[in-house]
């Protein structure tokens, strides 16, 4: 069973074949867009089933270092996608806990704790904004920043430029000077 729908195993699924993925939200619709078959979702569960017993529900599960017969249909040839038969993985493993694609939030964002970009464990990525995308950068290499503080940031330089420089920004903040003055300049975070 994934995400409360039941999977037959014999590789039939019942789908109606004529209604594309976007109005249709499901997770055999995905993976039927992708042009991959019954078979191959019911062997994707497994896989992930597998990397979460090998290698433990909280970690990553990166295609990279897997070495397991189960697994031989994921590849790390792309530098910044795991795929799965041609396919990137993560929208499928995304598909499979009920995270869809939309026009508000059209990227893959990994997440600040995930170390891998070949990573497929579905906790460890969701769908978001680029502001979303800079934001887990910032916060994989260090930086304690929220879209609130940003928000806070903006406000304060936009109502009072003389007494809220830069330099000022960055002390209350506690964040680089650089960072305080793109963030203003809406050069990163820009939404």
């Amino acid at each position: 069973m994934i995400s409360g729908k039941p999977v037959d195993t014999q590789g039939v699924l019942p789908y109606p074949k004529n209604i594309p993925c976007k109005d249709l939200m499901d997770y055999v619709s995905v993976f039927r867009d992708e042009y991959l078959t019954p078979e191959d979702l019911v062997d994707f569960a497994n896989a992930l089933n597998t990397f979460q017993e090998l290698v433990g529900r909280d970690q990553c599960w990166c295609v990279k270092e897997a070495n397991h017969p189960l697994l031989k249909s994921f590849t790390a040839t792309h530098p910044y996608r795991p795929q799965f038969k041609g396919r990137d993985a993560r929208v499928l493993s995304l598909a499979l806990v009920d995270q869809f694609h939309s026009e508000e939030k059209p990227v893959i964002v990994r997440s600040h704790a995930c170390r891998s970009f070949h990573c497929i464990h579905p906790g460890h990525m969701f769908y978001g904004t680029k502001a979303d995308v800079q934001l887990e950068i910032q916060r994989r290499r260090g930086l304690k920043v929220s879209l609130k503080i940003i928000n806070e940031i903006r406000l304060k330089r936009e109502a009072d430029p003389e007494s809220w420089t830069y330099s000022s920004l960055s002390a209350y903040y506690k964040l680089p000077l650089q960072t305080i003055g793109r963030i203003c300049r809406r050069e990163i975070y820009d939404f």
